[in-house]
C-alpha cells in the first residue's frame, strides 16, 4: 500500500545519488528514480539533478567512486542549511557514504553514525576479498583506508573529518569478513549483530546504541536495505538471510528519528532490476515505510 509522504517531506532536502559503480551489481542508481514514480514525487529537490548524469562512461573502478562522492561531498558543503532542515540522501550503492557522512561531519561536527547493515563496510583496499568500494565505505570515514588516498587525482578532496570509532555504531551484522572482524575487535568498535538484536530485542539493541553515543550532539542514519531479511526486502544486491524484520527496520528509524538527535538519513543499496521473480513494490514498499517512520517519528 502506498504512503503519502508529501507533507512530511515539506521541510526535508532530498539529495538523489543514483550512483552504483562501488558495486558490480548497477542497479541501485535506479532506486531514486523509481521511488519518485512510486510515490515520492513530492519531495523537495534543491541540489541533485547534476547527479543524475554522473556516472555516465564511468566504469566500476576507485576513480569513478572518487569522483562521485567528491561530487556529494561539494554539494552537501556547498548547502549547510539542508542539516537545519533534514537531510535525506536517496542512494545508490553504499560507497557514497564516503562522500556523505564526511560532509555531515565536517559541517555540524559531533556526529554519530548508526550504520544499519548486513556488512560492516569497513573492508580497507588491502583486506577486501571482493575489491568492491561499497565495502570499505567506513574505512574511508575512520580514515583506515591508507593505499588508495595516495592517488591524490581521484582522492586528493578526501580529508578525514574527525570521526572516532566511538562514533560510529552497527546494527544488523551477520556477514563479516575475516580482516573486518579484526578490525571491528582492534579499534573497540560497537557493532550490534543479528545475534544481539534476537538477544536483547531492537528495543534493548537502540536504548544501548543511543547511549553509546550519547555523547554526540547529532545523529547520522545510514540504513542499508540488505539489514533487512530478503524476504522482506529482496531487491538488494547482496543479500543475506536472517536479517531484520520489517517491524525491527521500522523500529530503528521511529527510533532514531524520535531521538531529536537526527539530522540526516541515507538509504541505499536498493537494486530494483535484481530477483526479477520478486514484485519490485514488495522492496518499494518497505523503502517508503523506512522514510516514513522517521520522518513521522521526527515530528
Amino acid at each position: 500500500m502506498k504512503v503519502n509522504l508529501a507533507p512530511l517531506l515539506k521541510q526535508a532536502y532530498v539529495m538523489d545519488a543514483p550512483f552504483s559503480l562501488g558495486s558490480k551489481l548497477v542497479g541501485s542508481k535506479y532506486f531514486p528514480d523509481m521511488i519518485r514514480e512510486y510515490g515520492l514525487e513530492s519531495m523537495i529537490l534543491k541540489e541533485a539533478e547534476q547527479m543524475h548524469n554522473i556516472c555516465h562512461g564511468y566504469k566500476m573502478d576507485q576513480q569513478s567512486v572518487g569522483a562521485y562522492c567528491e561530487s556529494l561531498h561539494d554539494a552537501i558543503l556547498a548547502n549547510p542549511e539542508c542539516l537545519k532542515q533534514f537531510l535525506l540522501v536517496l542512494g545508490g550503492d553504499h560507497s557514497l557514504s564516503i562522500g556523505t557522512v564526511n560532509a555531515i561531519d565536517k559541517l555540524q561536527g559531533s556526529t554519530g553514525v548508526v550504520w544499519v547493515d548486513a556488512h560492516a563496510d569497513i573492508n580497507t583496499s588491502e583486506t577486501s576479498p571482493s575489491e568492491n568500494m561499497h565495502g570499505m565505505s567506513v574505512a574511508f570515514l575512520l580514515g583506515l583506508e591508507k593505499t588508495l588516498l595516495k592517488q591524490k587525482a581521484q582522492w586528493g578532496w578526501f580529508k578525514p573529518s574527525g570521526l572516532q570509532p566511538s562514533d560510529v555504531v552497527y546494527v544488523g551484522l551477520r556477514d563479516v569478513d575475516a580482516g573486518e572482524t579484526e578490525i571491528l575487535s582492534r579499534m573497540g568498535i560497537t557493532a550490534y549483530t543479528i545475534d544481539d538484536v534476537d538477544k536483547h530485542g531492537i528495543e534493548g539493541i537502540m536504548d544501548m546504541t543511543h547511549r553509546k553515543l550519547a555523547h554526540k550532539d547529532n545523529l547520522h542514519l545510514s540504513f542499508d536495505i540488505d539489514a533487512l531479511d530478503p524476504k522482506v526486502a529482496p531487491h538488494t544486491g547482496t543479500a543475506v538471510s536472517g536479517g531484520l524484520t520489517e517491524e525491527e527496520g521500522v523500529f530503528i528509524c521511529e527510533s532514531m528519528g524520535g531521538s531529536g538527535r537526527l539530522t540526516s538519513m541515507e538509504l541505499v543499496e536498493v537494486n530494483p532490476i535484481i530477483n526479477q521473480e520478486e514484485p519490485v513494490e514488495k522492496t518499494l514498499d518497505v523503502a517508503m515505510k523506512l522514510i516514513q517512520s522517521t520522518l513521522n517519528s521526527r515530528r
